[in-house]
């Protein structure tokens, strides 16, 4: 192996393919959770520790001085321990599902009440500039890499 393959191997680049094939990019509401088939094919001969899965959201508001906000959540986690050697070429395919739990705001709270509280709880959420994004982080752990490689897929609320 040359110079340059080893230090893309250091640094996690290059050394696998990982394709989240998610069976919808879409979580229901009422009954949240992410489902799929993880493909990964190796570039280089490697040896696979474990794989993890989480889903985040990453929820973005505005403060009264109007200044942003951003926090976030884990709704839900995934590790397989995998201990497998693959080869160049090969690939390795993981079936998965990964149930959620949905986190609300206070403003969301006071929607679902409907009425006079939920206008004032869509009113709230309006004038902070309420918003989410929802992210599905895949990461590979390799015994030859200090930096693992990883894949990430955004996934939206219906």
């Amino acid at each position: 192996m040359g110079f340059f393959q080893k230090v893309k191997g250091f640094f996690g680049y290059g050394i696998l393919d990982i394709d989240v094939q998610a069976a919808s990019t879409t979580i229901d509401r009422h009954n949240p959770f992410v489902m799929g088939k993880l493909v990964i094919t190796a570039k280089n001969d490697d040896f696979i520790e474990k794989v993890t899965m989480k889903v985040e959201e990453v929820w973005r508001k505005k403060d009264i001085n109007g200044n942003p906000v951003n926090e976030n959540f884990r709704l839900g986690d995934l590790e397989f321990d995998v201990q497998q050697n693959l080869a160049q070429g090969e690939t390795f395919s993981l079936d998965f599902h990964l149930p959620l739990t949905l986190v609300k705001s206070f403003d969301d709270q006071l929607r679902d009440q409907g009425g006079v509280i939920g206008a004032a709880g869509k009113l709230s959420s309006l004038l902070k500039s309420e918003k989410s994004n929802f992210w599905l982080d895949t990461t590979v752990h390799v015994k030859s890499a200090t930096f693992e490689p990883n894949k990430c897929i955004e996934l939206f609320l219906s």
